[in-house]
């Protein structure tokens, strides 16, 4: 027998014995990738969501985050709800597996997110709200000026019944959209002259609504800068203008409502552009209407101009109602409504408390906020006019931070 394979013969058992020996003592080595952050991904980045327990999803909401690096070995969290301190709780349930947060109670809480491996965390604020408590029940809506020229514009104002209800987003919608268009903030503008209906619902219940009518003409002969004119002062200027004619007759006349000379009343004198109406009866208060006509070539235009004399006095509304919120570092800019409209009047802004979480500016009745810090302020704002007259407002500012 050839020695070779004697000797392979012989040496084989030990071959195989070498082999189990290796196979039975192979090492496994596994690398741990550590977790080195987690990200929350928000929509649009707004560090605080919105949910409502009557929208048609019920209140829900799919918590998506990240865990960094993406190939690490452990990417398991705990999502925690926080108490925020000045606001109820709301009541919050989580499914771990579809990440799906379910709005309980109303409140507002802070959600944190925080790995199992390195304890990083990150957070957002959520907001419940719930219309059952304030159900919207009508609207009504009006419009500034519901005569425009070709061009010009007019805005929608609605009120909504009740008057504190969570959710007041409206949709506008014009009935022939080649006389008229509305942007989503209701100003209307005249496209081309006619007639058309203009629709404002309730986003949240589109079966509530109301509807505004604008007529839109082409720009004539005679324009008046002011169709209404409240006041409390003694005398008021009417501005109109003229189209660019060499030729024209001008005629004006100070009536009441139902046509009778009113000349006893107030006095009417032609200025450059304008019509001054002066009052020379001190104990008249009421309406009056100056009529201005134009006559071209034979062919007359008459606008008019009511003129309110108001008693002397001074009242003030803000034109958006509720609390205002805003976030560090936005601004916001609050605006009010005065009687008599043409007052001239000083604004001073008073704070109900030694604070540091706004500062607000004032330029020309525009009162702007701006958002320095987290935390609650009530402002009392202070007009004076030249009479001395005094009318107050106050409102509620608070701060939301940015996570």
């Amino acid at each position: 027998m050839n020695k070779r394979l004697i000797l392979l013969i012989l040496a084989l058992p030990l071959i195989l014995m070498i082999s189990l020996f290796a196979t039975a003592n192979t090492v496994s080595i596994i690398i741990k990738v550590p977790v080195t952050s987690v990200e929350i991904v928000l929509e649009g980045g707004h560090p605080i969501v919105y949910l409502n327990l009557d929208d048609e999803n019920g209140g829900k909401y799919t918590l998506d985050y990240v865990v960094y690096p993406t190939n690490a070995t452990n990417k398991e969290v705990d999502v925690h709800f926080n108490q925020i301190d000045g606001y109820p709780k709301a009541e919050l349930q989580y499914d771990a597996e579809t990440r799906c947060i379910t709005a309980v109670t109303t409140g507002r809480v802070q959600v944190e997110v925080q790995t199992r491996d390195g304890g990083f965390k990150a957070g957002f604020t959520i907001q419940v709200d719930s219309n059952s408590f304030q159900p919207l029940q009508s609207i009504s809506s009006t419009i500034s000026d519901n005569h425009v020229f070709v061009g010009q514009t007019a805005t929608i104002s609605t009120t909504f019944t009740p008057a504190n209800v969570s959710n007041k987003s409206l949709t506008y919608q014009v009935e022939d959209q080649t006389i008229a268009s509305v942007n989503n903030q209701g100003v209307v503008t005249g496209l081309q002259p006619g007639t058309t209906t203009i629709t404002v619902r309730s986003a949240h219940d589109n079966t509530i609504f109301d509807t505004v009518e604008i007529v839109v003409e082409n720009q004539d002969v005679l324009d008046l800068v002011q169709t209404r004119i409240e006041t409390a002062q003694s005398s008021v200027l009417v501005t109109y203008s003229v189209a660019t004619v060499q030729n024209f007759d001008l005629y004006f006349a100070i009536t009441y409502p139902n046509g009778d000379d009113a000349s006893l009343v107030a006095t009417v004198e032609q200025r450059e552009n304008s019509i001054l109406c002066t009052f020379v009866d001190d104990t008249f208060f009421g309406e009056l209407t100056l009529s201005i006509t134009v006559t071209i070539d034979g062919v007359p235009t008459t606008k008019q101009c009511t003129i309110v004399r108001l008693l002397p006095g001074l009242t003030a509304s803000w034109q958006q109602e509720g609390n205002v919120g805003i976030m560090e570092g936005t601004t916001e800019n609050l605006y009010f409504n005065l009687t008599p409209s043409d007052a001239i009047v000083d604004v001073e802004v008073a704070f109900d408390q030694p604070q540091d979480c706004i500062s607000v500016s004032v330029l020309d009745g525009q009162i702007t906020v701006e958002g320095l810090h987290e935390g609650v302020v009530t402002i009392t704002v202070t007009i004076t006019d030249n009479q001395g007259n005094v009318a107050t407002l106050t409102k509620t500012i608070v701060v939301f931070p940015i996570f």
